[in-house]
């Protein structure tokens, strides 16, 4: 073990001496008093029940919080059109780059910095911003002092970074977030705070991204999405990490009136991993889209809870999920339309489907309905099934592989979710990294 990673170790845990040195820093005092009782509240809370996953199996004790990182490295890592834009070759409207704990805002466009677009780290955004972030920092939504791993996450987030889309301004190039693990054992807990305001719009990509390290990194990402009226945001996940990685995270839109967020989100690696990706539907004439793609291998354990909750009438919401799983990977994936008695006149569709292709993998498929009011439309769905042997065989008879023959069939699988994905380049890339994968 060389000096560094004995330095690393010797600061291991998420506990409260990691509170401490973020109490010792130059925040504001409204948010050191905000850190203390999440603090607060993690210690009094049990642990979540989650019903297909033990809580317990994070390794919140191991892990090293506040760790720099190798910002070269994390590029090394990324898709080349995060390269190219960090190099100035591709356009963009912005790219946040962090690497563990290292944050590193690469670029803004002058003329969206003029018409008042914000693009910042967090760190830097309470300080010069602190009354925009205080208003929408865990501003609607479960709050930490409900749930345990929200309350670790609020108490002990560092990075992640901040958006502002000013009034009726368009931002028409995506923001791009690139994540990287590049050190072993590493804590992450970066907070991203996306605020869209009235009439304004945005894309933001958002890529997980590591190699194996050796010791179990843990990531707690949040990153929470607010749309006031008449605002549109396109948010995209992609999550690539490699299989130590262990994650509890939360992706959270909050839509106003007449807002429409969509979101595709795509799970390609993680070992150990439980993630709610949601909207709250808070405004008259909302609307929340969610395109998910699930492609699981070897020995993956994902745990996804994905929902449309209907706060405001008139709402419309849609939640399509397709995954495929191979090896001894296990899935769960449980979606839920959650339309309160203050939502009359919403509506919401659920669809799962799951391909299995090995007999030593495992998925459980959980569509909820949760109505409140009779005045609505939900309708939901699920299947589970196995590659058909028959079809294999008739494409291996001419003289495909048994890889290829699968890779054909999951790619026929995916494509009716991935016709519906905007952009031609972010089509073409996620079906080359189902490939890929499926390649081996």
């Amino acid at each position: 073990m060389d000096s560094a990673d004995q330095m690393t170790l010797s600061g291991a845990g998420l506990n409260a001496g990691a509170l401490e040195r973020l109490l010792q820093s130059d925040e504001p005092d409204w948010l050191k008093e905000r850190r203390r009782s999440a603090w607060q509240a993690f210690e009094r809370l049990p642990a979540p029940n989650w019903r297909y996953l033990d809580a317990g199996r994070f390794p919140l004790g191991e892990v090293v919080p506040f760790v720099e990182g190798d910002t070269a490295a994390a590029l090394a890592l990324a898709p080349d059109e995060i390269r190219a834009i960090s190099e100035g070759a591709r356009s963009a409207a912005g790219l946040v780059v962090q690497a563990d704990n290292t944050v590193q805002v690469a670029r803004l466009r002058d003329d969206l910095r003029e018409q008042g677009v914000i693009l910042t780290d967090m760190a830097t955004a309470v300080r010069q911003h602190g009354d925009l972030v205080r208003r929408y920092l865990f501003a609607h939504g479960p709050q930490p002092e409900e749930h345990r791993f929200l309350a670790l996450h609020a108490a002990l987030w560092t990075g992640g970074f901040f958006l502002y889309v000013p009034k009726n301004v368009e931002v028409e190039e995506p923001v791009y977030f690139l994540q990287a693990l590049t050190r072993p054992g590493a804590a992450v807990l970066p907070h991203n705070l996306v605020v869209v305001d009235q009439g304004g719009s945005a894309t933001v990509y958002e890529e997980q991204v590591s190699e194996p390290l050796g010791r179990q990194p843990f990531s707690g990402v949040y990153t929470e999405m607010h749309l006031e009226a008449n605002a549109e945001l396109q948010y995209f996940l992609v999550d690539r990490w490699a299989h130590d990685v262990t994650e509890v995270s939360r992706r959270h839109a909050f839509v106003g009136r007449d807002a429409r967020f969509s979101g595709v989100t795509a799970f390609f690696g993680g070992g150990l991993l439980h993630a709610d990706v949601c909207a709250d539907l808070i405004g008259e004439g909302g609307t929340s889209e969610f395109l998910t793609l699930i492609l699981t291998n070897q020995q993956q354990h994902l745990d996804i809870i994905n929902y449309n909750r209907h706060v405001a009438p008139h709402t419309t919401g849609e939640m399509n999920t397709r995954q495929v799983l191979r090896d001894q990977s296990r899935t769960t994936y449980q979606g839920l339309i959650i339309i309160e008695q203050s939502a009359p006149h919403s509506q919401d569709y659920l669809q799962e489907n799951a391909l299995i292709l090995d007999d030593g993998a495992r998925a459980d498929a959980i569509p909820s309905l949760e109505i409140l009011n009779d005045e609505v439309a939900a309708t939901h769905g699920a299947t589970v099934g196995k590659v058909d042997e028959t079809v294999l065989f008739y494409l291996m008879s001419r003289g495909l592989s048994r890889r290829t023959a699968e890779l054909l069939l999951v790619e026929g699988f995916f494509a009716p979710l991935l016709e519906r994905v905007p952009g031609d380049d972010t089509r073409e890339r996620l079906m080359g990294l189902v490939s890929a994968k499926v390649a081996g």
